[in-house]
């Protein structure tokens, strides 16, 4: 004859083996959160390319990876900087905050890694459909404190402090790389909106030029003017997808 004691000990030792079961996979789970936290925020984040503003570089649906260490990362909840690898240089691709975006609450920064870490980055509390009012943006440095900048015929010219002639931006860069300066009418004169050419300009301390190799669909400092070292996040490393197209980005 069975015992009913013997019974109600099993039914115990069954809710406690699954009480430990789940608790064992909570913790798991929320180890696996701090350290893609702590991973994200500090060494490397994996990114889609939603804009035409990087292209022919860069294009819709290309992943990338970026990191914040080049640069430092930032203090939790503010925009100050841990010490980088190095500075900002000409030709860096470079993940940055556009300076007319509201910075978002504490809630929506604490909140929205945590949202895409359990949507495989799929959802963003901070996403806007409207390009322009997205909270980050990819854009390439052109010049860096000092410099004076000018454009002409889509391709900006840089003289560094000190010199006393102009260069094409390429001539800083790593590799060479391709812009996208196609879709003006034939006839369209400098003077007019979105024109290829752009009056001298001199970057004061601390300032930075960054424009998108799309030069008529990115708005970049031609716009919204020249950012400071704070708005400059990460850089960006390499593209992992698609596949044939994989490599480190300059």
């Amino acid at each position: 004859m069975f015992n009913p004691r013997a019974r109600e000990y099993l039914s115990y030792r069954e809710r406690n083996t699954f009480r430990s079961s789940v608790w064992r996979l909570i913790r798991f789970i929320l180890l696996l959160l701090v350290f893609y936290l702590l991973v994200t925020h500090f060494f490397v984040t994996a990114r889609t390319v939603d804009t035409v503003s990087m292209s022919p570089t860069l294009q819709p649906g290309d992943r990338i990876v970026t990191t914040p260490l080049t640069y430092g990362p930032t203090i939790p909840f503010s925009d100050n900087h841990l010490p980088g690898l190095a500075a900002p240089a000409r030709g860096d691709l470079v993940l940055l905050t556009p300076p007319y975006h509201r910075r978002p609450s504490v809630f929506l920064q604490f909140a929205d890694p945590v949202v895409r870490f359990f949507t495989l980055q799929k959802v963003s509390l901070l996403h806007n459909d409207a390009s322009w009012d997205h909270p980050l943006m990819i854009r390439r440095i052109i010049g860096i404190p000092g410099d004076t900048i000018r454009m002409k015929d889509f391709t900006f010219l840089v003289r560094p402090r000190g010199e006393t002639s102009f260069v094409p931006e390429f001539q800083f860069a790593n590799g060479i790389y391709r812009i996208d300066r196609n879709g003006l009418p034939a006839g369209w004169k400098d003077d007019l909106p979105f024109s290829g050419s752009l009056p001298e300009i001199t970057l004061g301390n601390g300032r930075y030029f960054v424009a998108g190799d799309d030069r008529l669909g990115a708005t970049d400092s031609r716009y919204f003017g020249t950012v400071g070292r704070a708005s400059i996040r990460e850089k960006v490393l390499l593209r992992y997808f698609p596949f044939k197209r994989f490599g480190l980005l300059k």
